[in-house]
């Protein structure tokens, strides 16, 4: 018996059926087919011979007795029927689901992938020209920049700027923008903080160039700069504090505002100011000393004064007067404002000295002054003649009315003025008056003034 017999028998038992048993072995020119053929045929046949299986049974014998579809080699199927098959078990179902689901998901995955693959590479690309974009702008920006705070390769150009007392960096910026001689305010305001500008910068009047970087503008900008725009001024002897400040305004060295305020509120370091008198601008009447001076345009208005008051206590040393002052029987200011009277009244220099001397003969005996210049220094204009209602003004500037002298100076006097009120001529004159030739004549007694004045000999006869 072949051993495909002995097989069979072994596997079938009693019931192997006798056509098989045979000891003839199919040759081997025999083609495959037909022998899977016999063999198919032979299952279908045993089939057909097989009992009914109940129907509690009905699965089991499904699971032994269908030949799978894809089992053509019966040897493969009696190997299949002689291990037993195991029953479907959760986790190997599990198993192959999470499987085939983890195998969906990598497809998916893959399917993803592949085109964010191709948008990395893409993105990695604008991300790279945007980098150079940036880098392109970044760098002619910053060329720009260097152009403007170094100063290249700019036109020549030329402009004033004013800087105020109360300047703000962001004014300064905003003036040299607009003059052209920068091009950005916000990088000048950087720079300027980071250069500490607002402590070099000084308010002022500039002549400035595009030449200049960013620093040498800051510096430029500084007290005693070669930019800065000077005036000279000449503030003439007997100009009243009001008519100084006016000039000095004029002159756009200061205004009259910011002169008045520092004149009543700053405090200047000199000996013969008293700290009791701040808060009054008329403190300085007398120390304005009328000299010619050269100023920066738009100066702070205490360094105006400051220079001032710095030519007047030069004077004073130079000249020995606060040596003389001290020698006399009246003070420093006493001094000046007899001096300021003179200014007023004194038709020249020479006069000066004999009008001192009627002052102090007249403050000698307890008599008024009567000075017509002191009545005017409180009038808002200037008049020729002083009319009988200005002699009734209550005012203690009206020496008409009060005795001794007044409160304060009425001008600011000179050296010869000074040096007159310190030494005047020794006379008995009491009265004078202007004579139509422009000196004046001076009188012991009042019967011989008042004759004068009603002649045609009086510079102001009326007829």
């Amino acid at each position: 018996m072949s051993d495909k017999n002995e097989y069979w028998r072994e596997l079938f038992g009693e019931d192997f059926p006798d056509y098989l048993d045979s000891e003839t072995e199919p040759t081997q020119q025999e083609p495959e087919p037909e022998m899977e053929l016999d063999w198919f045929s032979f299952d279908s046949d045993y089939y057909k011979q097989q009992p009914e299986p109940d129907k509690e049974d009905s699965d089991s014998f499904s699971d032994t007795s269908v030949l799978p579809n894809d089992i053509t080699d019966i040897k493969h199927f009696t190997e299949s029927m002689k291990t037993p098959k195991a029953p479907p078990a959760a986790p190997v179902q599990q198993n192959y689901v999470l499987k085939d689901v983890d195998h969906l998901e990598d497809e998916d995955k893959a399917i993803r992938r592949e085109p964010r693959k191709r948008s990395g590479c893409l993105g990695g690309i604008m991300y790279f020209v945007f980098i150079v974009g940036v880098s392109v702008i970044l760098t002619c920006a910053g060329w720009l920049a260097a152009t403007d705070v170094l100063a290249l390769n700019k036109e020549y150009l030329e402009a004033e700027i004013t800087v105020s007392e109360d300047f703000t960096i962001s004014d300064v910026a905003g003036d040299l923008k607009n003059a052209g001689l920068i091009e950005y305010k916000f990088l000048f305001k950087i720079f300027a903080n980071i250069y500490h500008a607002d402590e070099k910068i000084e308010s002022g009047t500039y002549v400035l160039n595009t030449d200049y970087d960013y620093r040498a503008l800051i510096s430029q900008m500084g007290t005693s700069s070669k930019s800065q725009v000077s005036v000279t001024v000449t503030i003439q002897e007997g100009k009243t504090l009001e008519e100084t400040f006016a000039l000095l305004e004029e002159e756009g060295v200061c205004s009259t505002e910011n002169l008045m305020g520092a004149a009543a509120n700053y405090e200047f370091e000199y000996d013969f100011l008293s700290s009791d008198t701040l808060g009054d601008a008329s403190r300085l009447e007398g120390f304005l000393f009328p000299d010619t001076y050269d100023f920066y345009k738009n100066t702070a208005a205490s360094s105006v004064i400051d220079k001032l008051l710095k030519n007047f206590n030069s004077k004073m040393e130079e000249n020995g007067i606060y040596e003389a002052v001290e020698a006399s029987d009246y003070s420093l200011y006493e001094i000046l404002t007899i001096a300021s009277m003179l200014e007023k009244e004194a038709a020249s220099g020479d006069e000066m000295p004999i009008v001192a001397s009627v002052i102090y003969n007249r403050l000698g005996d307890g008599m008024k002054l009567q000075i017509d210049a002191t009545i005017q220094y409180i009038l808002e204009e200037r008049r020729e003649n002083l009319t009988s209602a200005d002699l009734e003004i209550d005012s203690l500037y009206n020496t008409y009315l009060y005795d001794g002298l007044p409160p304060t100076p009425i001008a600011n006097p000179g050296v010869t003025a000074i040096l007159a009120a310190l030494n005047p001529e020794s006379t008995s004159y009491y009265y004078y008056a202007l004579h139509v030739d422009g000196y004046h004549k001076f009188f012991k007694y009042g019967d011989s003034h008042q004759d004068f004045v009603e002649s045609e000999e009086y510079a102001y006869y009326s007829g």
